[in-house]
Formats: C-alpha cells, structure tokens, sequence
C-alpha cells in the first residue's frame, strides 16, 4: 500500500512512462514533457487519456456567441480515445502517501491562530493517503464502499496495517502520560476510536486525504483546519484560457486586480439553494449590480443562514491552446482548443468552493457535471467524461515528530504527483 510505482501506458509510442512531478524543481521528463508543454492528455486507469478537444471548442463558441440552443448529437464529436484494445483499465485503489519532514531549532511565536506544542498533532498517529476519484471519502446513505471503509479494512486486518496502528495507539499513550495528572469523573466505557479521516474530498476529487488513527489526533487535526494552519493545494483543468495569459481571450469576469496577472483571488460568497427534488445545492451568492455570471441567485432563493464566506487563490500554471480539425460532409476546418492548468489555494473550505469558483470566474473545470453547464446538458462533463480534473496534490502543517513523547516540533509536507 505504500507508494506505488506510478507507471503510466502512453497510446502513442505504446510504452509506459513514470508519473512524476511537475514542478519546475524537477528535471524535465517525457512526462513533463506531455503534460506541460504536449498536452491534451489526462492519466486514468493508468493510461493517458486524450481530451474531448471538439467538445472544448464547441463551449468556446458557444460561450463566444451566447448560443444555448439545443445541439444535435454528432458522431465526430463523441469522445475519442486512443486506448490499446488489448488493455484493460485498472480500477484505482487508495494507497499509503509517505510525507517530508522538515525540522527547525527556531522557536516560534505562539500567535492566536499559531497552535502551541501542546495542541501540535503527533505525526506517528496520522495516516496520509491517497483517495481516487470516483470514491466517497466517508460512507453515503446508500454507499458503505468509501475510502474510510477500505482504510480500516486495512488497518484492522493486514499485518503491516496493524503494526502502524498499535504503533499510533502507543504513541497516545506516552504523549498522555506526560500530561499533568488531574482528578476526573468516572465515565462510561466509550467504544472504540475508529481511524477517520480529518477532513474529506467530493467524491470525483482525486488526491491528498489524511486520517486520524487516535482520538488525539484527530481533535488536534480538525482544530488546525478550523484555525487554517493548513496549507492545501489543488491543480484543475479549466476550460478557456484565463485572465490575460493571452490577446484574444482577455477574461472580464476576473477581479480588475489580476486581470493582467497569472495570480489573484476569488472572494464569493457560497450557499445553498433548495431544488425542487427536496435536496440543497451549493451556489455562489454576488450581490452586486456588474455581477455577470449565469450562475448567480438572489439572496431570497438561498436557504437562511447558509450563505457564507469563500476565498480561493489562484495562479496560472500553463495555457494550451491545441489544433482539432472538425470534417463536415463538405469542408474540413482547423479550430483550436483552449484550456488552462490552474493552481488553486482555497483559503476557506465551503462545499464545492473550487468547482463554483472557476465556474463564477466563466473557466468550469473539464468533467464537472454539477456546476460545469447552466442548460443541463453537461458539455464540459463531456470533455473528459472520465473524471472531474481536480485533484489535492499538496498538504503542509506543522506536527510533533519526536519518538517517544519528546516535543520536537517539525514540518510535515505530503504531496501527490497530479494526473494532469
């Protein structure tokens, strides 16, 4: 279960190529090589798998011309695939992510959003691993398969899962110990902690989870989230190229401030809305009169109290733009596709915040079909009808990292290498 190779099938020289990072830190590889600067390709199943680039620029223009009517299915634009007949596509499984630790003889300053040492997780009690798309992260009302499930099934079952669970209830043990004694109640036998994650993904968000294995832990864990002393960071796809990376596709609907940047801020608040099968959905919520986007509602439709507030930052990793020819019975014509890799820090946590905030600055993220189309009909679910393009690939906090109850403060960094 712990890191395995990542070994990705590429359809076109029909050989495999190591999954690694994509920061510029890296050396420069073939997989680099075809996610940012080929493009035009996502690993699923561990295969690349081409984008739907003709239904990409049917959004385009539709987004160009306002145009909403109702489209013809068209056989030349149903996805395409360059798979080998021969493979069969591997279901993704949940496995062990290994963090950096980094330690520092600095001492710093308590502040009210700095947790002391005394309230710092211990980092022999947390499980990090990595959750694949198309899983819950916690158990559904009709769903008992999720991540948490299979993560405990493990734990309780395997060898090497067992030793790193007796190993993190050891651990409690020593870190209480050294707590002052104090006189308390006699309560009644509480059931057994089970492992849990701190925080949970949608279900089509691949990436970063990380679990809980003590009661400890877990309080200390969510506290952190509570008091954003966690840095998390997410990739996207988005349709279009955003803000001003290029002439002709100058995005209006970004803050004036990043207009000409490749970073800013989206600041919209988020709530929900009842719908008429008796369930809520999430929405953003803009009061102001040069609010454009289709996606807004009025405050009198939201459920009370539910609107709260959303920050996400963002910055611009790469913009493609890539030639698809669309044939018709009599002519042949060159269009381009145009989508951008986008880096999204989301500095509050509201349901569905990145999904509604791309879709609010008009750039939906490639296979979302909840926010991704206003007229029902999914197109840019239907761009990569694999998986939503999102994925938590970075997490960083600061933990205790001593052995045996010593208060060595460190700072844990986990990371995923993206599929995109």
């Amino acid at each position: 279960k712990i890191n395995p190779p990542l070994k990705i099938y590429n359809p076109k020289t029909k050989r495999y190529i190591q999954q690694t990072s994509l920061t510029s830190q890296q050396p420069k590889n073939k997989w680099f090589d075809f996610m940012m600067k080929e493009g035009g390709y996502i690993a699923h199943g561990s295969t690349l798998i081409p984008l739907n680039l003709k239904k990409l620029v049917e959004w385009q223009e539709q987004q160009l011309h306002g145009n909403r009517n109702q489209h013809e299915d068209n056989d030349d634009m149903m996805h395409e695939t360059n798979k080998n007949d021969d493979l069969e596509e591997e279901e993704e499984d949940w496995y062990i992510v290994t963090p950096k630790i980094t330690t520092s003889n600095k001492t710093t300053t308590t502040t009210p959003t700095t947790p002391t040492t005394t309230n710092l997780p211990n980092l022999h009690q947390l499980l990090f691993v990595y959750k694949p798309p198309k899983l819950l992260t916690l158990p559904g009302i009709h769903q008992t398969d999720c991540l948490t499930s299979r993560v405990n099934h493990w734990l309780y079952t395997s060898t090497e899962g067992s030793a790193i669970l007796q190993r993190a209830r050891d651990s409690e043990i020593l870190d209480t110990s050294s707590l002052p004694k104090t006189k308390k109640r006699k309560k009644k036998k509480k059931k057994e902690y089970q492992p849990r994650p701190v925080h949970r993904l949608d279900y089509d968000t691949s990436g970063l989870v990380i679990f809980g294995l003590t009661s400890t832990s877990h309080s200390y864990m969510s506290t952190l989230f509570e008091s954003r002393c966690i840095t998390k960071r997410y990739v996207a796809l988005v349709a279009g190229h955003v803000g001003g990376t290029h002439d002709d596709n100058n995005d209006a609907s970004l803050p004036s401030s990043s207009s000409s940047s490749n970073s800013g801020m989206i600041d919209v608040p988020i709530g929900k809305i009842p719908t008429n099968d008796g369930y809520n959905k999430w929405s953003c919520f803009d009061d102001s009169s040069s609010s454009s986007s289709s996606i807004i509602h009025t405050q009198d439709e939201f459920v009370p109290q539910s609107i709260r507030h959303a920050k996400t930052y963002y910055n611009i990793s790469t913009s493609f733009t890539l030639p698809t020819s669309t044939t018709t019975s009599t002519t042949t014509s060159t269009q381009k596709a145009k989508y951008t890799r986008m880096i999204l820090t989301p500095h509050t946590g509201r349901g569905h915040q990145l999904r509604l905030h791309m879709k609010y600055i008009g750039h939906a993220i490639l296979g979302d079909e909840l926010h991704g189309d206003d007229d029902g009909r999914c197109l840019i679910q239907e761009v990569c009808k694999e998986r939503l393009c999102l994925h938590a690939e970075y997490v960083s906090f600061d933990a205790l990292i001593g052995e045996r109850g010593e208060e060595v403060v460190g700072r844990v960094e986990a990371f995923v290498v993206p599929p995109f």
